[in-house]
């Protein structure tokens, strides 16, 4: 089994991301629930339809794996797309990622 994960958009055309799959498992209930779902022994990567764009996923993603540094992606998010990523926070049941979006709602730009 694989440890990568492709995680479809539904973006024209759609985009195929990367993901760990450990860290899916680790960091997100709704991804862990997924994730554990028996399937057919393959040495391919699971593959998953997401219903969110990959505008909307990857600075949830980039919270998620607690990519660092001047480039990470959620460094450059206006309040809109906070609220993009608290909802999806809540939507993959996601406890590091609502930890990161309190603190930025608390503390503005601190995560820095």
């Amino acid at each position: 089994m694989s440890d990568s994960v492709l995680l479809v958009t539904p973006d024209e055309p759609p985009v195929t991301l990367t993901a760990s799959r450990t860290t899916l498992i680790a960091q997100s209930r709704v991804f862990h629930d997924l994730l554990a779902m028996p399937s057919a022994p393959s040495s391919e990567p699971a593959q998953l339809v997401l219903a969110e764009t990959e505008a909307e996923i990857k600075p949830f993603l980039s919270v998620l794996f607690g990519e660092d540094g001047d480039d990470a992606s959620w460094r450059k998010l206006d309040e809109a797309h906070w609220l993009v990523v608290a909802k999806l926070a809540d939507k993959y049941d996601a406890p590091i990622v609502r930890h990161a979006v309190r603190v930025e709602v608390w503390y503005g730009s601190s995560l820095c």
